[in-house]
């Protein structure tokens, strides 16, 4: 057991002086919110996805598209759209988005958005 603490309080000393660990971070940006347009799909229609509110209006985003509560694309950018190929009628279709991580964290998820198609 000896050994694991040690491991632990190693692991913990040498994220601590590479500056990667600075304690809990609070954000008081105010909440934005994650879109899908349109807001009433149908099959025929182009889904996009937007973060309205952000401080940062330059900001990336990493965006998370799931159709039937599976993930089929991922997109790094400012906004997103859903390529028609993983989409039909019926389906539920979400888009979630996180806030780009760093080197040394986790991005913050900003929120997400579900419509189904017609």
């Amino acid at each position: 057991m000896e050994s694991l603490e040690k491991k632990v309080v190693g692991a913990f000393t040498l994220v601590s002086l590479s500056g990667c660990f600075s304690g809990p971070h609070y954000d008081s940006s105010p909440v934005a919110d994650v879109i899908i347009s349109p807001f009433a799909p149908t099959v025929d229609d182009t889904l996009h996805c937007r973060v309205d509110g952000y401080a940062d209006e330059r900001a990336m985003f990493d965006f998370y598209w799931s159709v039937n509560e599976k993930l089929v694309f991922e997109y790094i950018d400012s906004e997103s759209t859903l390529p028609d190929i993983y989409s039909g009628s019926g389906d539920y279709v979400e888009c979630k988005a996180q806030q780009m991580s760093s080197n040394c964290s986790f991005g913050k998820f900003i929120g997400g958005d579900g419509v189904y198609i017609k």
